[in-house]
């Protein structure tokens, strides 16, 4: 039996492992940068400073099973960007499933300029947050 810290990190890498699984999985990307969520070589950026650097973003659909069931919701998104500017992993913290889904979906599309740590490329773990009115009113525009 392990220490309290460690039964509570093992108990959260279950839920992660059960979430992903409902959602498809999340893990993208080359097997080294697939590693888990609590490398220390990452770096928390503010999701202010990542739009800046944003090159190729694509919205996210509003999937046509939320539209008729009038789903709503804000949708949190745990992103990992590599040293490429590529998205490399992502997990879904909060919202609908159906929403997060699409939210994933879109996300795996985006570039960003690499994010540099002591002059160098470095990755970085932004969060997103979208709100359900935003993701249908940029399918609207769309259509």
């Amino acid at each position: 039996m392990g220490s309290l810290a460690t039964r509570g990190r093992d108990s959260g890498r279950n839920f992660l492992v059960a979430l992903e699984s409902r959602v498809g999985g999340t893990g993208i990307g080359t097997p080294d940068e697939r590693s888990s969520y609590d490398r220390a070589t990452r770096v928390q950026v503010p999701t202010e400073v990542m739009e800046k650097l944003l090159v190729h973003r694509v919205d996210p659909d509003y999937p046509e099973t939320a539209r008729s069931a009038k789903l709503h919701g804000v949708i949190v998104l745990d992103i990992v960007v590599g040293r490429d500017g590529s998205v490399v992993e992502m997990r879904p913290l909060s919202g609908p499933d159906v929403l997060a889904r699409a939210a994933m979906e879109t996300v795996r599309w985006w570039r960003f300029e690499p994010y540099r740590v002591n002059g160098e490329p470095g990755m970085v773990r932004p969060r997103w947050q979208w709100s359900s009115s935003v993701i249908e009113d940029s399918t609207a525009v769309q259509r």
